[in-house]
């Protein structure tokens, strides 16, 4: 059945396959936003269990409870704002200010994590294990989240570096064929 000019087109159908995969990605989705619920209320909660950590000696040493506040509170105003996107969904300001804290809360859990003594270890171990294991988890998903910030950031400057040179090329032919420069637009070309 041929469509006259005047009737609209039909809208394509989604296949059960498509059905099916947008099905699944909504499942991870959901998935991921959950434990991501989960890890925040479960910071939380470990946090006000382990408020006497704060006294403890070593907390002067390696203060992982205070670590942990900063880092969940960053989490939850990542969450909050969208990882620092404007209404429109561009990158501002305040996703590059949150690139630097990541990566600064990133190098300074590290930093923390590697000066812990034997035995504050010993220590944080037995006292305070959920606390312990909070901040090793803060700092590992800190670390992979810098990684993968950064990863973006520099596969984004090497795809706006091509096309910028793409399009300064595509330029140079349009100006040359414009000009009558036939011979040099086709050395350009090969």
């Amino acid at each position: 059945h041929m469509q006259s000019g005047n009737e609209a087109p039909h809208p394509q159908r989604l296949t059960a396959g498509q059905i099916a995969l947008l099905i699944c990605v909504a499942v991870v989705i959901l998935i991921l936003f959950s434990i991501l619920v989960f890890y925040v209320i479960w910071g939380f909660v470990v946090l006000f269990r382990t408020q006497s950590s704060v006294d403890d000696p070593c907390s002067l040493e390696t203060p992982m409870w205070l670590f942990s506040v900063v880092s969940l509170i960053f989490t939850l105003l990542q969450i909050a704002t969208g990882g620092g996107k404007d209404s429109e969904g561009n990158v501002g300001l305040v996703s590059f200010l949150f690139l630097g804290s990541s990566l600064a809360l990133a190098g300074t859990g590290i930093c923390l994590w590697a000066s812990v003594g034997q035995k504050c270890s010993l220590m944080w171990s037995e006292k305070y294990p959920d606390l312990f294991f909070l901040f090793r988890l803060n700092v590992i998903v800190l670390c992979i989240q810098a990684t993968m910030i950064l990863s973006l950031v520099f596969c984004g400057a090497i795809v706006m570096g091509w096309l910028s040179s793409t399009w300064a090329q595509a330029d140079e032919a349009r100006r040359r064929l414009t000009n009558g420069d036939y011979e040099t637009v086709r050395d350009t070309a090969a």
